[in-house]
């Protein structure tokens, strides 16, 4: 019996539970659970099911009960996947890593960017976006004295032409692109969009959408390995 923890089931975690279920096979049994970046969801149900399941694979929550909590699952019946939390001792984990490459991906765009006159980054402080990219961002548009500015969320009929913006929430996507459409502004020439966490659905939305994502599939597949062989 495995136990599965992860955030929400947005697309992108639902390849990575699919892929980690087929990889598996039909000799373990899944139970999956959402935690929604909600410390008291995730406390409830780490008690409930610690001592339950023969392993635990977990995405954790940035939060001071986070290792307490985890301290009470053996080492080796522990997988952490998808965000690093440094616990203490050792313990396995497949995680992403958001700075570095998030920076790299803004290098190599760094001529279409730099085409518009402004890049704006959504940003909520309080959930669980990734505090790395938000330092790529920001190391990014000093390094090159480019005007930059993180808004915590895209405001409905704000669209501005000449500028690029970056999405990591999906809402905030649907509702740039719904203004787009509405004001007649063209992507990639009016406007610049990079969204994170890539799903089919962006590859033909408004003739497509620039994304940059993780391997889930691979992630997935490395997390039944671990499972299967420890």
């Amino acid at each position: 019996k495995v136990a599965v923890l992860l955030y929400a089931f947005h697309p992108f975690q639902e390849i990575f539970y699919n892929t980690f279920r087929e990889s598996l096979g039909e000799n373990y049994q899944l139970d999956i659970f959402f935690h929604h970046n909600n410390i008291e969801i995730y406390e409830t149900i780490l008690t409930n099911i610690i001592g339950k399941y023969g392993m635990y694979v977990v995405a954790p929550i940035h939060h001071a009960k986070t290792q307490l909590l985890l301290e009470n699952i053996s080492a080796n019946r522990l997988l952490i996947v998808d965000r690093f939390e440094s616990i203490g001792g050792e313990y396995s984990y497949i995680s992403q890593e958001f700075e570095n490459s998030s920076y790299d991906v803004f290098m190599k765009m760094k001529k279409e960017i730099t085409r518009f006159d402004e890049f704006i980054l959504f940003y909520k402080e309080d959930s669980d976006y990734p505090v790395g990219t938000k330092r790529a961002f920001e190391r990014f548009v000093n390094d090159f004295n480019i005007k930059g500015s993180i808004k915590r969320n895209y405001k409905s009929g704000s669209v501005k032409k000449g500028t690029a913006y970056m999405t990591i929430g999906d809402i905030d996507l649907w509702g740039l692109l719904k203004d787009c459409n509405h004001f007649d502004i063209e992507l990639g020439t009016d406007i610049g969009v990079i969204s994170t966490n890539d799903s089919p659905v962006k590859e033909f939305i408004s003739g497509g959408i620039t994304t940059y994502c993780v391997d889930f599939e691979q992630m997935a597949k490395m997390s039944a390995d671990f499972i299967k062989n420890r």
